[in-house]
């Protein structure tokens, strides 16, 4: 079956088709994707309710210190490659 997914960002509507065996994680890496913000900064939304499981499974099980570490490693790989030019 498939679903329909309306995604807002700032003035931006996304209209999109999915299935519904797709899990959020999956979704979220598609408007990853489309939109370049990170899973985790994402908020997905089910009849104007905010669904319970929107963390992801990375994030969700690992200590803050280390999920810091990913968070400037995918910081770094976003950035322009300035520092290793000098």
């Amino acid at each position: 079956v498939d679903v329909f997914l309306k995604i807002r960002h700032l003035k931006t509507i996304i209209f999109m088709e999915g299935k519904e065996s797709s899990t959020m994680f999956l979704l979220k890496h598609i408007v990853e994707g489309i939109l370049k913000q990170l899973p985790d900064e994402q908020r997905l939304y089910k009849h104007h309710r905010p669904c319970s499981a929107t963390r992801s499974p990375r994030t969700a099980t690992k200590s803050s210190s280390r999920s810091g570490k990913l968070e400037k490693a995918r910081e770094q790989q976003r950035r322009p490659n300035v520092a290793k030019n000098k």
